[in-house]
């Protein structure tokens, strides 16, 4: 169960990630070249 937990959560905040930077890249380009 704790496993699952985990596994859930770190799949989830790997997703929020994933998304937030494609978003950050999007709206603000030059944050990523610097």
């Amino acid at each position: 169960m704790r496993t699952q937990l985990a596994s859930k959560t770190k799949t989830l905040f790997e997703r929020l990630k994933l998304a937030g930077e494609s978003t950050v890249s999007l709206e603000q380009p030059s944050t990523k070249s610097t």
